[in-house]
């Protein structure tokens, strides 16, 4: 059984727990993660360089963060992603995908902790039944281009490995739920990434059955690049996301930054096959 693509775009890594996570490696002072406006700027494309889109990260607020992918022509995604800094996981997401210049909800996902320590998923996919499925108080899905990492890898209390918990939506469990594994981040190295150091660390997991990848973060914990042979999304045989430049944007200057992005998508969009006739893209909202 395989799940809409939309909903393998939505979920990111993040950690909570003692069984398969490690929420106390974070912490979770709002103080301490990035600051709000922060804009990471990524290319996301396959490991070799081919199919690059661009990726760009806006964090609104200590526990929110908003991703945009776009292929730069005529697809535009959009999630948004409220985190719980207690636990260090994200508890809410939506996506948004542009079609025939209209800005459309796809997919919702709630994540609910529950009294026995696990967590309890609701995935709800625009105009299809919500599924439910339990999991582990780390469960989290390999996908969203590491958006709730992001917002929550500054808040390492230190630069030992840890681990965190992993469920692979690609790979049914047989029993109405998904393999799910450890994920331990294994620091290796400091390197140098233009004039930037940064830790490397290994992604180790036995859900990725022998499949090599690596993270790096910068002495402050923030996001730098990060590949693997895993795909996360049928888009790309596997993944490669490497940050380009980063700036600091005002509220209003990313709502403008995201709606100038859709109007020009929009318009690539309506000369296709089948789109003529659309009205334009809808202002964006927020969740």
């Amino acid at each position: 059984m395989k799940l809409p693509r939309p909903l393998l775009l939505l979920l990111g890594l993040a950690g909570a727990g003692t069984a398969l996570g490690q929420a106390s490696a974070f912490d979770p002072d709002p103080a301490r993660g990035p600051r709000e406006g922060s804009t990471w700027h990524f290319i996301k494309s396959n490991r070799d360089g081919s199919k690059p889109w661009s990726l760009v990260m806006h964090v609104v607020a200590p526990q929110q963060i908003e991703v945009i992918k776009s292929s730069g022509s005529t697809s535009y995604v959009e999630v948004h992603a409220l985190v719980d800094l207690e636990r260090a996981l994200p508890t809410h997401l939506q996506q948004w995908n542009l079609r025939c210049g209209e800005r459309q909800p796809t997919n919702t996902v709630l994540v609910r902790p529950m009294p026995e320590g696990g967590t309890q998923f609701e995935l709800r996919p625009a105009g299809g039944a919500p599924r439910h499925f339990a999991a582990g108080p780390a469960a989290h899905v390999w996908g969203f281009d590491l958006g709730a990492f992001a917002l929550i890898a500054p808040r390492l209390r230190h630069r030992a490995a840890f681990q965190l918990g992993l469920v692979d939506l690609n790979q049914p469990d047989g029993s109405g739920g998904f393999k799910q594994a450890p994920l331990r981040f294994v620091p290796v190295e400091t390197e140098t990434l233009g004039a930037q150091p940064a830790l490397r660390y290994r992604l180790e997991s036995p859900l990725f059955d022998g499949k090599q990848g690596d993270v790096w973060l910068s002495p402050e914990g923030e996001l730098l690049k990060a590949e693997h042979e895993l795909l996360t999304s049928r888009d790309w045989r596997d993944w490669k996301l490497e940050r380009v430049r980063s700036e600091h944007l005002p509220r209003a200057e990313w709502e403008r930054f995201k709606l100038d992005l859709q109007r020009r998508t929009a318009r690539a969009q309506l000369e296709m096959p089948g789109c003529q006739g659309t009205p334009p893209v809808t202002p964006a909202i927020r969740p």
